[in-house]
Parts: C-alpha cells; sequence; structure tokens
C-alpha cells in the first residue's frame, strides 16, 4: 500500500514533562511525541519494520527550548533519533522541512514570555515507533 508515511515515538514519561513546565506556567500539548518520518511522498507503508525497542534518552543538561514555525519545542541531541530519520529518507521519503531537528513539541503559538522556559533535562523514554498512513 504505497500511501503518504508518518512515524513517531510517544513519550511514555510525559507526565514528568508536563508536570516540569506546569511549574513553570505552562500546560504542554496532550500527545507528547518525537516525529521520525513526516513524508508526503508516497512509500510503501509494508516495507517499513518498526523499531519495537524502548528508546531513553539519558539526562541531558545542553537541551534548548526552539521555535519551530508557530510551535515552541524542546530540541533533543541524539544520534539515535538522527538514525532513525536517515532510515526514513534511505528508503525513500521526503521531508518538507529544511532539516530534521528532533524534538518535542511543548506549546503551540507560544507567547514571547515562553521563549524564556527552562529547558526540561532529565531522562525522556520513548515507546516504539508507530508507523501509519500520514494525515494531515
Amino acid at each position: 500500500m504505497f500511501v503518504p508515511l508518518y512515524c513517531q515515538r510517544k513519550v511514555l514519561n510525559w507526565e514528568k514533562i508536563t508536570e516540569f513546565y506546569s511549574k513553570q506556567g505552562v500546560i504542554p500539548i496532550e500527545n507528547l511525541h518525537v516525529t521520525l518520518a513526516y513524508s508526503r511522498r508516497l512509500s510503501n507503508l509494508n516495507s517499513f519494520v518498526p523499531k519495537s525497542n524502548e528508546l531513553t534518552l539519558t539526562k541531558d543538561s545542553k537541551r534548548k527550548m526552539l521555535v519551530l514555525g508557530s510551535t515552541l519545542a524542546l530540541g533533543l541531541n541524539s544520534k539515535a533519533l538522527h538514525d532513525e530519520f536517515d532510515y526514513f529518507i534511505k528508503k525513500g521519503c521526503s521531508y518538507d522541512f529544511p532539516s530534521y531537528i528532533p524534538h518535542v513539541s511543548i506549546f503551540e503559538t507560544p507567547t514571547p514570555e515562553m521563549f524564556n522556559l527552562i529547558p526540561f533535562t532529565d531522562a525522556i523514554v520513548l515507546g516504539p515507533q508507530e508507523i501509519s498512513e500520514l494525515k494531515e
């Protein structure tokens, strides 16, 4: 089945991240996740094998808050996530943004005061890859 493709890993310890940002006065969006593939190019969905393992991103004091389009995001320094993204590109997926920046979206349409939020630096636990048809 050839379809536009989407792949994500959900944040399993989202409650900890939500509590961290709530203490700073911001309620994060629901369904925290990391996007690995967002491909409008038609791909054979059945040719992709999702990784079923959890992935733990260790504590990282170098994380930064980023503005990506109209979203405030927590930037992640992760070779593993870059490697997973590269897997989709090598298998023919497109990527319609200037470069891949692993991140967790925290808030849509942030106000200027939010740009000074302290980044979450504790471990982040990601669930298995979920691959599906891209729904825009």
